[in-house]
């Protein structure tokens, strides 16, 4: 008998890729197999439907589409429905057991998160220990993460009005949820990007000094050096002070390698001598803070030419002000290139008491900063209309996955209007998150905790707490 593929894997493994040719995932590796448990394991509980939590005589959903319409879409109630409560703020449920780290359960963070499957227990002690430490140097940015999994959001659909409530997520840079979800759709959206460039960098001719060289993609790590004492690395006034350093280096740095050289062409309009920056060489950067060490560093996937690992730690060190490590490796898959140079902002020990302090100062360090930022052809490059050529920030819907939930009252897809955020009362009110059956769950306590703007006209004002 031969045996399935899956029985003898090649020798290298690789990761699964994404089945869409644009680079889009399936509802399949979106959501996983509708024929088991939506948790993964077939032995695992099933999440009740709306109507079996609201004490119908309707059987909970068993995570297996209905045979007579096996392609219907996933619909909000499907995803959502089950999503535990959340224990007090302070319970502290979950530290003895579990395993509060900036790591998330994913190895590389690069997953695209279930949308409603529960958040571990310690992920919601992680976040309430790092708000504690946070305080008052960023009451915002600590609400935000005690709000995260326990607020809500108001969604509308546009086509039948109906209203939906999803689990309220933070963009902090250290929530467990918000690293992994958020990196995943990243590094979906600049791979659509990347794909697109490399097609036009086909038709783009060598503009660069000297004769004719191979472009292609390569990955280097820009290190600086640190103390030997972690704990003075993580400080906060230090860290910041890294961040900010490297972040303003990469521009240097950029611009003091070949492949951000300016190039002086005679311009075919004037008949003069012009300056501009080069057309066939980019770039993708993502800071991030190291685990062990506390030392902030960058990650580039560069688009160029060859250019030797010395000449390079060169123009690093000069752009840093001393002498500092460069690591250089080539690229042989662009996609899994994205996923690493995304991957995370920082991860760390198991201890609690260790990891709050040290993701408390991740967060203050980054405030305001960008993490990530394209270079060269790359910034102008657009995969569709939405995308913003010079962002690769963080955005709401990276972390609410709303562009994948199908509405219950019309089945209509990811066609949302953002209408508020809304208190833990509300939730517990509506029976959980999900279809909104009956707008007076609405008049459920505060309709917008504190620290949140007032919706404006026409959608939901971001929070504060997002900002930065």
């Amino acid at each position: 008998m031969t045996a399935a593929p899956w029985q003898n894997p090649p020798a290298r493994s690789r990761r699964p890729k994404f089945g869409s040719k644009f680079g889009a995932p399936s509802v399949l590796e979106l959501f996983g197999n509708p024929s088991v448990s939506p948790i993964g394991d077939p032995e695992a509980p099933a999440w009740p439907s709306q109507e079996a939590k609201a004490g119908a005589s309707l059987a909970p959903w068993s995570g297996r589409r209905p045979l007579a319409d096996p392609f219907a879409p996933l619909t909000v109630a499907d995803l959502l429905a089950g999503f535990p409560e959340a224990g007090p703020l302070d319970s502290g449920a979950g530290v003895a057991g579990g395993r509060p780290s900036l790591e998330t359960p994913a190895t590389s963070c690069t997953t695209l998160q279930q949308p409603g499957r529960a958040d571990p227990s310690e992920s919601y002690a992680f976040r309430d220990a790092v708000a504690r430490e946070l305080g008052r140097a960023w009451p915002a940015r600590a609400k935000a993460l005690e709000l995260c999994g326990r607020a809500g959001v108001r969604l509308a659909c546009r086509p039948c009005g109906g209203e939906t409530l999803v689990p309220y997520r933070c963009r902090t840079r250290t929530c467990p949820h918000a690293q992994r979800a958020g990196a995943a759709a990243m590094a979906a959206r600049l791979n659509r990007r990347v794909r697109v460039h490399d097609q036009q960098q086909g038709a783009v001719t060598w503009d660069g000094d000297g004769r004719k060289a191979r472009r292609g993609w390569k990955l280097l790590t820009l290190t600086v050096p640190v103390s030997e004492n972690v704990d003075l690395n993580f400080s906060r006034q230090r860290l910041r002070a890294g961040v900010l350093e490297v972040r303003r280096a990469v521009s240097r740095f950029w611009r003091l390698t070949a492949w951000g050289n300016q190039v002086r062409r005679l311009s075919p309009v004037t008949g003069k001598m012009g300056k501009r920056a080069r057309r066939d060489t980019s770039a993708v950067c993502f800071l991030e803070i190291g685990p062990a060490s506390g030392m902030p560093h960058a990650h580039l996937m560069v688009y160029g030419e060859f250019i030797a690992q010395p000449v390079i730690a060169a123009a690093w060190s000069r752009a840093l002000g001393r002498p500092a490590f460069v690591s250089v490796s080539a690229v042989e898959d662009a996609e899994d290139a994205l996923r690493e140079v995304v991957k995370y902002v920082a991860k760390g020990s198991k201890d609690l008491a260790t990891i709050a302090p040290r993701s408390a100062a991740v967060e203050l360090a980054f405030r305001h900063v960008h993490r990530g930022s394209v270079l060269g052809a790359l910034r102008k490059v657009k995969a569709d209309a939405a995308d913003v050529p010079d962002s690769v920030d963080l955005t709401r819907e990276d972390v609410h996955a709303t562009k994948e939930a199908a509405c219950e009252g019309c089945g209509c897809i990811g066609e949302w209007e953002w209408r508020g955020v809304t208190s833990a009362a509300v939730v517990t009110a509506n029976a959980g998150y999900g279809y909104i059956r009956d707008p007076g769950v609405l008049l459920a306590g505060d309709v917008l905790p504190a620290g949140f703007r007032v919706p404006l006209a026409g959608g939901l004002a971001p929070p504060l707490a997002a900002s930065g």
